[in-house]
This record gives structure tokens, C-alpha cells and sequence, in this order.
């Protein structure tokens, strides 16, 4: 038998997040003796060659932003954007690529308003606020945000009768 062979995102999941062989196996919606195969020397489709490099880059992303033990525990957490599920029972139900584009989404807001001079005086805010798309903060961020000028003009917005009619 052949040893086993380094699969990319095998590997970051099992090292960087902590998963399981089956833990993988299920993210990338294959048995786990196909995964095993895999690691025997056995090459994998397309579809699964990508899967493994979104897991592979996920991982990567979430450790480099993170750091291993936060991102483990980040996994753990149920999120407002997948409707108060946790990351994890995404990537186990194979939706690695929401996963990866709900973080890599946050990291770009958070580099953009980095990159905004008004929010330069407030980086704990911008990066609240970032955070807060993936986790289930939105409600503490906007009242933290509102201000009195902000309220008066909600509450005139909402003063103002609708221009639609429903029957």
C-alpha cells in the first residue's frame, strides 16, 4: 500500500481547522473511503479538485486573519449570514464556497473602509463592522452607529405617508 499522499485542503482542514477525516470527507460531499483512495495515490475529478482548493484556501484565509484557535472557535459560532447556522455546519453540508465568500467579503469590506479616510479615526468600528456580516452582531452595530441626526431622519422617513397604494 502506498503511503498516503498530501491533499492540499485535506491537509489545512485537518491541521488548520481541526477537522476530522470524516469531517472532510463530508465537507466535500464524498464517502470517506473516497477520500481515502485519495490520499492513496488515487487522483481526484475536477469538481473535487476544486473543492479542495476552496477548502484549502478557506482554511488559509481564515488562519492567517484569525489565527488557528480563533478560527476554530470562529467555526463554532452561529452566523446572521447563514441564517444562524455556524460555519461549520455549512462546510459539512459541502457549501464551503458560501463559507469562503461570506469571509472573503468581510475581509474586502474591512480592507475598504480601512482604506476610507473618515473611517481611518475608527478602526474598531470598521472592523465591527466587517465582523458583524459574519457573525450575528447587526443590531449592536447599528445602534452603536445611529446617531441623533441618524434617528430623526428615520424617523421622518417613516413620518411620510407611502407613495404606493396597496389595494
Amino acid at each position: 500500500m502506498a503511503a498516503p499522499t498530501k491533499l492540499p485542503g485535506v491537509d489545512a482542514a485537518q491541521d488548520l481547522l481541526g477537522f476530522s477525516l470524516d469531517e472532510v470527507a463530508r465537507s466535500m460531499q464524498v464517502e470517506y473511503s473516497t477520500l481515502y483512495r485519495w490520499r492513496n495515490g488515487r487522483t481526484p475529478g475536477a469538481v473535487y479538485k476544486d473543492r479542495l482548493e476552496h477548502l484549502e484556501e478557506l482554511a488559509n484565509y481564515l488562519v492567517h486573519a484569525l489565527g488557528a484557535a480563533e478560527a476554530r472557535s470562529w467555526l463554532d459560532l452561529p452566523s446572521y449570514v447563514f441564517s444562524g447556522r455556524t460555519p461549520r455546519e455549512m462546510l459539512l453540508e459541502g457549501r464551503t464556497e458560501m463559507v469562503l465568500g461570506s469571509v472573503v467579503t468581510a475581509e474586502r469590506i474591512l480592507r475598504s473602509l480601512a482604506n476610507n479616510d473618515a473611517a481611518t479615526e475608527d478602526q474598531s468600528l470598521a472592523a465591527t463592522a466587517a465582523m458583524s456580516l459574519v457573525e450575528s452582531d447587526l443590531k449592536a452595530l447599528v445602534a452603536r452607529m445611529q446617531t441623533a441626526e441618524s434617528e430623526e431622519a428615520v424617523d421622518r422617513m417613516f413620518e411620510a405617508r407611502p407613495r404606493v397604494r396597496i389595494p
